[in-house]
């Protein structure tokens, strides 16, 4: 059994421990201290051999599984090894193994279960390679997916590298024990280098504290079952010796206006699409964490916005800064309610109220049948429509874009159970991702 932790897997045990409250941890009888060695794994297979040297002066994290909570650090010796005493023996760890200069991109992760020996945790990370991808962070102003003359580069940007390198032995998972993880901050002329790569995968990512935006390019439309046509995401790389270097522009769209959509996620339970009595609203930390929210650019299609963790309270969020333009709020699939999709237009300086977005319910109290992989229903993205105060809320028709004002608070009702089963089904999906992954691949 691979003991290594694949970030999506660990994602999804975080996820559960969120939705449920923690869970307890398996009872361990010995323990009180975890010990190993850091290794280059040059091999790339996994498992440290005789020629493989030890890697000295790395800084070892410990922290418990799915927390990163009371964290604590200790370094390599010059014989790669390292040591924490004093370990609590009835809780299970994880541990990480942290990015040095000639080791930029091997960042190990190792789960520390019951029935394994808490003396002998190796821990591996990936030499250096000849991988380079650099380029430049535009504000794509007009929106139309190329850069154009006069459009600024975007300083002060932080730029993530993220990938696993190539595994050389089948059925090794080291894919999954090694994640390349890397950040850095573009220059006044919004340009970033990653150097030092070895092969394998790798993506960027970009993100700036409080921004609103959307990127622009690269990336292509692509159908979608719910949205219509949504421009995609190309920010991915390969590795190779043959093709070691990549040049990669970003176009970020950053929103600047003064419209603003404020409303209640809750949790559908008879998947009607409308809010009823008895149909709890979900908390603001839940609601953060599923709404996702989408902007329709003309010459690009349907595009997903990055947004800044919401501004809420008792369940009643707002979403800032918005640009004149139509917008979609929703939550992903599973989260099935009834077809169609649902916009609504934000103008110039105004807030749109009491926007109702219908969530998940647990799939035992829907009442039909849930549908197959083979043939998914689409979800609305969002019930669009101002309420009065104290009235049942409707689903409109599909079709164009309603204009919302005004309105009364729908209820707040703190009820977390069917939103924590919500989570659970995406944790899940997590899970059966990873083990997906890991038949598919080498």
């Amino acid at each position: 059994m691979c003991r290594h932790v694949f970030l999506g897997t660990a994602a999804a045990i975080a996820v559960l421990v969120v939705a449920f409250g923690g869970a307890g941890s398996a009872v361990r009888a010995d323990g009180g201290s975890i010990s190993g060695t850091v290794y280059f794994d040059t091999d790339m297979d996994g498992q440290r051999d005789a020629s493989e040297p030890a890697a000295s002066n790395r800084t070892v994290e410990l922290t418990r599984q799915g927390t990163y909570e009371n964290a604590r650090t200790t370094v390599s010796d010059a014989s790669g090894v390292y040591r924490f005493d004093e370990v609590e023996p009835a809780l299970d760890y994880e541990l990480t193994v942290r990015t040095e200069e000639d080791t930029p991109c091997a960042r190990a992760y190792r789960l520390i279960e019951p029935d394994e020996d808490w003396n002998k945790v190796d821990l591996l990370v990936v030499p250096m390679g000849e991988g380079r991808v650099f380029g430049r962070l535009i504000n794509d102003l007009n929106e139309d997916g190329k850069e154009n003359t006069g459009e600024p580069a975007l300083a002060g940007w932080t730029v993530t590298l993220g990938g696993t390198p190539a595994a050389a032995a089948p059925g090794t998972c080291l894919e999954y024990a090694v994640n390349c993880e890397q950040t850095q901050t573009t220059d006044h002329d919004g340009s970033f280098e990653f150097a030092g790569l070895p092969e394998g995968e790798f993506g960027i990512s970009s993100s700036s504290a409080g921004a609103i935006w959307e990127q622009t390019f690269p990336g292509e439309v692509v159908a979608d079952p719910v949205l219509g046509n949504v421009r995609s995401w190309e920010s991915g790389f390969e590795v190779t010796p043959a093709n070691p270097e990549h040049e990669m522009d970003f176009g970020v769209h950053v929103l600047a206006g003064t419209g603003s959509i404020a409303g209640v996620l809750f949790s559908d339970l008879d998947s009607d699409g409308t809010k009823e009595e008895g149909e709890p609203t979900v908390d603001c930390q839940l609601a953060d964490f599923f709404l996702v929210l989408h902007r329709r650019a003309p010459a690009l299609g349907n595009m997903y916005v990055n947004r800044p963790p919401l501004k809420c309270t008792d369940g009643q969020w707002r979403i800032e800064h918005l640009e004149p333009g139509d917008y979609s709020l929703g939550v992903p699939w599973p989260c099935v309610v009834k077809p169609g999709r649902l916009w609504t237009t934000v103008g110039q300086e105004e807030s749109v109220e009491g926007v109702l977005v219908p969530g998940c319910s647990p799939p035992e109290q829907r009442p039909e049948a849930q549908p197959t992989p083979e043939a998914p229903v689409a979800m609305p993205t969002a019930q669009l429509l101002p309420v009065a105060a104290g009235a049942p809320a409707s689903v409109p028709d599909v079709g164009a874009p309603s204009t919302g004002s005004g309105g009364g608070t729908p209820s707040s009702d703190d009820h977390i159970l069917p939103a924590a089963l919500a989570l659970a089904v995406i944790a899940l999906m997590g899970l059966a991702f990873s083990v997906r992954r890991q038949t598919r691949r080498p």
